[in-house]
């Protein structure tokens, strides 16, 4: 089994078709492709951008994205010939970004407070404010169908994709730390900490209506 070292970031598509996985190497400008079935392994070096911040593959494994902590710019590649295809601009650096389930999204996060729905050929759907100091609500639901945003570090809002009003809005009272879909793609996990009090953390369980299902805190002392 190959083994990797001194690699800065990581990423497969959880429930993907695809076997493959990606790999930034220490250069922080190539890209390696491992694929899991075949154990073979393809460099890519990404010569048009800056430094790679982190790296995401969408779901038929066709495509690429890279991030760039000094870039406003996140860049969209063809994985089978290594040629950028288009570009998702911010104003201020890009800090996480997702693929929806079926391909048909992106979304990004940025500096700019704000969070942007693309199509996947680079079309900008909307844009929202996303004032949450942590990248944790950038995702999609399992099957693609809802769109989490950071409204603040406390709220999060559920939306369709490109809808304008979210149809639920889920509130914690510590600032949000983790979001977890289930399975099924009905329930959330939300994971909280109160940073102004003791630093306790909240554990909350919501249906995707926005109701409250189960909650647990847990002492910090």
């Amino acid at each position: 089994t190959p083994h990797y070292y001194d690699v800065d970031a990581i990423s497969a598509q959880p429930g993907s078709k695809s076997d493959l996985v990606l790999l930034v190497l220490p250069d922080r400008h190539t890209v390696s492709v491992l694929n899991l079935s075949t154990a073979r392994q393809k460099e890519y070096r990404l010569n048009n951008a800056s430094l790679i911040g982190d790296v995401f593959l969408s779901p038929d494994g066709q495509r690429v994205l890279t991030i760039h902590p000094q870039d406003s710019i996140a860049y969209v590649w063809s994985l089978e010939e290594g040629r950028l295809l288009y570009q998702l601009v911010h104003t201020k650096p890009v800090n996480t970004a997702a693929f929806s389930a079926d391909g048909a999204y992106i979304t990004t996060n940025a500096s700019d407070e704000l969070q942007r729905l693309w199509t996947s050929d680079g079309r900008l759907v909307r844009q929202y404010a996303n004032l949450a100091t942590s990248n944790a609500s950038t995702t999609f639901s399992p099957d693609g169908k809802i769109l989490l945003i950071g409204k603040d570090n406390q709220t999060i809002e559920l939306y369709t994709p490109g809808a304008q009003a979210p149809f639920a809005t889920l509130k914690t009272d510590g600032d949000v730390d983790q979001v977890m879909f289930d399975g099924s793609g009905q329930f959330l996990l939300v994971k909280s900490v109160d940073w102004e009090g003791n630093a306790d953390v909240q554990i909350r369980v919501f249906n995707i209506r926005g109701m409250r299902t189960f909650e647990k805190t847990f002492s910090a002392t």
